[in-house]
């Protein structure tokens, strides 16, 4: 009865360990995001009398590449592809065939959108059109 009881104690706090390890990972990318947030909410408070397109554009472009390096911290890492390159399922997505006389026939004429991957795990594979 006691090793059974042992097991069970081990086993609840290895669930918590997880759980409380779970939760330190979410809250580290929330505070590392928030940075990114407080950027978008200082443009926002700026006077479009004042300001024009490219100082605006500037800014954005500022706050996107901070959220790109927040996502790196974490090794979320953006999956982009070229033409030319080889399909693969694991990695594409594959929505459409297009015409192509350079590239040959299964391979990636265009990148749609841009996947997403966590370390090796892909989250969200890149969206891609393919040579006929």
């Amino acid at each position: 009865l006691r090793s059974m009881a042992d097991y069970q104690n081990l086993a609840r706090r290895s669930q918590i360990n997880v759980q409380q390890a779970r939760e330190q990972a979410l809250s580290d990318l929330a505070k590392a995001m928030i940075k990114a947030l407080d950027h978008f909410d200082l443009a926002l408070q700026v006077d479009p009398e004042k300001t024009n397109a490219r100082s605006v554009l500037d800014g954005v472009t500022m706050v996107r590449d901070e959220l790109l390096r927040t996502l790196g911290q974490f090794e979320i890492t953006r999956i982009d592809v070229n033409p030319g390159d080889e399909f693969d399922p694991n990695r594409h997505e594959a929505l459409m065939r297009a015409h192509s006389d350079d590239i040959p026939a299964g391979c990636i004429v265009q990148q749609l959108q841009p996947g997403w991957a966590i370390k090796d795990r892909v989250i969200r594979a890149a969206q891609v059109s393919l040579a006929n």
